[in-house]
């Protein structure tokens, strides 16, 4: 087990918990208000391994990276890969791609509706 704190603030600001096959968990206080923000699960140490991250402590993972160099977002309902077009990231949905936007850390289809 791990804590460790930003040197400006007072109180731990993530917690990590590793097993000994390399799978770890780190719980993060992103603003150290106190208030749990964030968690990242990693199922090992490989280039197979896995980084699911839960941005908003709601119980889902936002988006995941691995293995290798993959990175997907859950965005409706399903894990869509995530590509960049004219350095904007992008999803493929109903065969079309579609732009997406980042808010508080997670990654959405833009609020206008498009």
């Amino acid at each position: 087990m791990l804590f460790s704190h930003d040197a400006d603030q007072d109180a731990v600001d993530t917690v990590s918990v590793f097993g000994k096959d390399g799978r770890h968990l780190t719980v993060i206080d992103e603003d150290g208000d106190g208030t749990l923000d964030s968690y990242v699960y990693v199922t090992g140490t490989g280039l197979d391994s896995i980084h699911f991250v839960d941005s908003d402590m709601d119980g889902r993972y936002d988006h995941r990276m691995g293995p290798g160099k993959d990175y997907a977002v859950h965005i409706a309902g399903e894990w869509r890969e995530l590509t960049r077009r004219e350095g904007k990231p992008h999803v493929e949905m109903n065969g079309e791609m579609r732009e997406l936007e980042q808010v508080d850390q997670i990654w959405q289809l833009p609020s206008d509706g498009k």
